[in-house]
């Protein structure tokens, strides 16, 4: 910590920023991967295993594979044999309202499952379709979809017309069970080929339960009544076995059927095992009784779920468990699946992640407080982060109160229409009917089809739009079990769902004409409903009617209208935060307004001024304010003009490159290194032009050219050094940038057309030279005279080539080090090499290029024809071949005679032909 001009500094803001940056960053993009997968955010942390959730389905298929349907019939398992779990699929109940019904896999571990989308607000099937998966459990394509939304009179309930799904060499089997008809559906895995019959068994009301196809004219089924029926080579179907479960004595229910080879196996929903029916036509256990009789101890209910085999190898649902039998072992999973690890290790990346944005945001709060606190902020600012959380935390504990106070008013609302619905059902039902139900065969009887009748007609058979969302039954019992014997969604008669232990208190309830209502929450959703008793002529009790209604509807509602009343509360939040920021803002906007002036002149507009006229403390402030800043500003303004001139002595880049901010930083023997392209040029016959010329006319002159050369050389980022009467001096930090300032000055100064207008004289003639090398800038003199100069050999090299194109008659020449740092792609300008040369006054010889767009058209044509042949004497003069050189600059000067240059190298040739031991370069004595 240290003590600063204005006040105390703790810390950097540089890292502060930099911090809050880094913890953002990591908050969003992290928030963002938690918001696609937030449904793993509600498992357990590093979830390893997963448990049952009332399982619905088991099989185990050609594939080695187990597969559960659970969780309310949303999700799918697919787990080998010893509990470890390949994958799941899982569609969300609020959101897509899909279920998964029954399922057959091949043995390439593909899977078909029969899926059905039900409507959110009724308690109507949508659509069912059979849906093909691979063997990871990624979604393939679907083989059948039936869409009911343009059939409201034959849509069915949420009870599935699918079911009974099989595989067996290559080929999928299963069938659509409705009122009067059947329909067998053959799927063809190999060649994609779906084929249908249709089959009549000539019972109506929805009589064939299950379905075992061999194919289409060998297959068997169950009827709702307890009998199994087989038809043989598409022969009528046939009685095998016939079963009568009762009310008193019990018995077999067969339900779900299979094909084990010419065997057919079916569960019985009284017992919950599996039978055999051999030869005999009688049933015989498939596996042990005492299988299920650890379960049966712990309550568990028999399954009502299909079971799945093949070969020896059986798995089904008891209760809440899992099982499977695989010829030698009886194996449960009530819980614990073991989970693949790479979902598992996705599972833990994506909790981790959420920890990590969790912690980066309330990093990031912590550190804009600190900040806030640490730094100068507006109190515009602090007011407004103080007012904000304030807000939004008091709507919505007032929105979350309303909100909750609305959806108790809804319920009670629903308890009530169903209380009123399930009292007038009680006084149209009679008990008297129910009390006749005693037997799976009653299922066609008269008593039976009134039940049906009357309850379909309290519900309007979910038809009507007010009762769509309903659901009803009628079951038979007091105290013990209670059976379903009628329901809207057409079940067997007679299913046993569950133990009802009636106490002394609650029959009485009954007795007394009371209604039972409440909700119960399932795996599938949460559902309201109403049980009423139905008494006999007698006054006894025979049986309960119970509706309800599906609150899947109402969640979504909820969901939807919480999402509406969060925005209205944003807007509303929003609306009152502009009200307190306005308020807030008459208040501090005058500070605020000194405070943004105040910077402005800081910034350097000094003009800006306070305007306030109200006669209070405020304004005497403003006015005293803007008498200083009108004072200020005059000031600035002078010292600013003086600034500007003194800079225009000592180049801005000079500057920059010895890295001072402004003038006044500059020192003597402040100095630096650097590459530069040197460009030299000067005003050929300069004294005999001044001669002719008045002073004034001279500088003008002079002017006109240099005012022609200072912007090419800035447009090609470069800078003047200095000026030396006739000449000048500029640097560039790329060769290519100064070569194309030296042509364009040379063509602007001498060929241009308007060249004379320019410049104020006719015939002005430059020259221009450059070299490339290091050199170094620095400040030069004495403590109260400072000058910026250039000091290397260097310069003297750039300045000797200059004067070299007097000699040679050239307008622009650079040296072989400008040349090579020029890239091959940017050399689009005309050039010859006219050899190593040694300069007065330099030790350091040194290739020259002569650049011919620096001269007139048609000098420069004569120049181009001649090139390969005069640098061809060139190289031969270097290489000592003075003869073939001398024949080839003889050559040059018989195709264009004003050639100076070459008229230079053929006396220099002739010379050595005369003394060979003088050096092989061209040497130019004069300056």
């Amino acid at each position: 910590m240290k003590q600063g001009g204005g006040g105390i500094i703790m810390g950097s803001k540089r890292s502060y920023v930099i911090w809050f940056i880094i913890c953002t960053v990591i908050c969003v993009s992290t928030a963002l991967v938690c918001v696609f997968n937030w449904k793993l955010l509600k498992r357990p942390v590093f979830q390893k295993t997963i448990e049952l959730e009332s399982p619905r389905l088991a099989k185990y298929q050609a594939d080695g594979n187990i597969y559960i349907i659970d969780a309310g019939l949303y999700r799918l398992i697919c787990m080998a044999p010893d509990g470890k779990t390949k994958w799941t699929v899982t569609t969300e109940r609020l959101e897509q309202y899909v279920k998964f019904i029954d399922l057959a896999a091949d043995e390439r571990g593909n899977v078909y499952v029969c899926c059905k989308e039900f409507e959110g607000d009724a308690y109507l099937t949508k659509r069912d379709f059979i849906r093909q998966y691979d063997s990871r459990g990624k979604f393939v394509r679907d083989i059948l979809v039936v869409d009911y939304t343009d059939d409201s009179e034959d849509r069915p309930h949420v009870f599935p017309q699918f079911s009974s799904f099989n595989y067996d060499n290559g080929v999928l089997s299963f069938i659509r069970t409705m009122e009067s008809k059947v329909i067998l559906y053959r799927f063809d895995t190999f060649r994609n080929a779906l084929d249908q019959k249709v089959f009549y068994p000539g019972m109506g009301g929805y009589a064939v339960a299950r379905v075992a196809m061999k194919d289409f004219n060998n297959f068997a089924y169950t009827t709702r009544s307890g009998d199994i029926y087989e038809v043989v080579d598409g022969a009528p179907s046939a009685l095998r076995v016939s079963f009568n479960w009762t009310e008193k004595d019990g018995g077999i229910m067969p339900w779900f059927l299979h094909y084990e080879g010419d065997s057919l196996i079916f569960w019985d929903m009284a017992s919950g095992q599996l039978f055999r029916i051999n030869s005999n036509n009688q049933p015989v256990p498939v596996l042990p009784a005492d299988f299920f009789e650890s379960l049966s101890s712990k309550g568990q209910a028999p399954g009502y779920a299909v079971f799945g085999s093949y070969g020896d190898y059986y798995a089904g649902v008891f209760g809440d468990y899992a099982w499977f039998y695989n010829a030698k072992e009886f194996v449960t999973w009530p819980k614990g699946l073991e989970l693949p690890p790479r979902e598992r290790i996705f599972i833990a990346t994506v909790q981790v992640l959420f920890a990590a944005a969790a912690i980066s945001f309330f990093v990031s709060c912590f550190i804009l407080v600190v900040f806030m606190f640490d730094r100068y902020v507006s109190l515009f600012v602090k007011q407004t982060v103080i007012i904000i959380p304030i807000v939004i935390i008091g709507f919505f504990v007032l929105y979350r109160t309303t909100f909750d106070a609305m959806s108790e008013r809804i319920k009670t609302q629903i308890f009530h229409e169903l209380s009123m619905v399930a009292n007038l059902a009680a006084k149209q039902i009679s008990g008297d009917d129910l009390e006749e139900l005693t037997s799976t065969k009653d299922y066609q009887s008269d008593a039976y089809k009134k039940l049906s009748t009357a309850m379909k007609d309290i519900v309007a058979d979910n038809k009507e739009v007010w009762g769509r969302s309903f659901y009803a039954g009628i079951m038979k019992g007091v105290r013990a079990w209670r059976w379903i014997c009628v329901s809207d969604d057409e079940f067997n008669l007679f299913r046993p769902t569950a133990v009802v232990n009636l106490s002394d208190e609650e029959l009485d309830f009954y007795n007394a004409g009371g209604i039972d209502s409440g909700i119960a929450e399932t795996n599938e959703g949460l559902w309201a409903y109403a049980s009423n008793a139905l008494f006999k002529s007698d006054g006894e009790i025979a049986g309960f009617f119970e509706i309800g209604i599906d609150l899947n509807g109402y969640e979504k509602s909820n969901i939807e209208q919480s999402r509406k009343t969060v925005i209205i509360a944003a807007l509303v939040c929003v609306v009152i935060l502009l009200v307190l920021i306005v308020i807030l803002a008459m208040i501090i906007r005058q500070l605020s307004t000194v405070a943004s002036v105040l910077k402005r002149i800081g910034s350097g507009d000094y003009s800006a001024r306070v305007h306030y006229k109200a006669r209070d403390e405020l304004g005497t402030v403003s006015y005293g304010f803007n008498s200083m800043a009108a004072e200020l500003e005059k000031q600035i303004g002078h010292i600013t003009e003086i600034n500007a001139s003194t800079v225009r002595f000592v180049p801005v880049q000079f500057m920059e490159y010895l890295k001072v901010p402004d003038i006044t930083q500059l020192k003597l023997g402040a100095s630096v290194q650097h590459n530069f392209t040197i460009l030299f040029f000067d005003i050929r016959s300069f004294s005999i032009h001044s001669e002719l010329m008045s002073v004034s006319e001279t500088f003008k002159f002079i002017n006109n050219i240099l005012g022609v050369s200072g912007p090419v050389i800035r447009k090609y980022n470069g800078f003047v050094d200095k000026y030396m009467g006739d000449a000048a001096m500029a640097l560039f930090p790329f060769a290519v940038d100064a070569v194309k300032a030296g042509i364009e000055i040379y063509q602007e100064v001498v060929l241009s057309a308007n060249a004379k207008v320019k410049m104020g004289l006719d015939g002005v003639n430059i020259g221009v030279g450059l070299h490339t090398g290091p050199v170094y800038l620095g400040i030069i003199g004495e403590n109260e005279r400072l000058s910026g100069s250039v000091i290397s050999n260097n310069v003297n090299l750039a300045s000797r080539i200059e004067s070299l194109t007097k000699q040679v008659k050239s307008g622009m020449l650079i040296t072989s080090a400008t040349f090579n740092r020029i890239p091959d792609e940017e050399r689009n300008f005309s050039y010859r090499f006219i050899g190593m040369i040694k300069v007065a006054g330099v030790n350091e010889i040194t290739g020259v290029f002569d650049i011919l767009d620096a001269l007139p058209k048609k000098v420069r044509q004569r120049r181009l024809k001649t090139k390969l042949v005069f640098e061809s004497g060139v190289r031969l003069y270097h290489t000592k071949n003075y003869k073939k050189a001398e024949a080839r600059f003889i050559k040059t000067l018989e195709a264009d005679p004003d050639d100076l240059c070459a008229s230079i190298c053929l006396e220099e040739t002739r010379a050595r032909i005369k003394n060979p031991d003088l050096p092989s370069v061209f040497v130019f004595d004069r300056k």
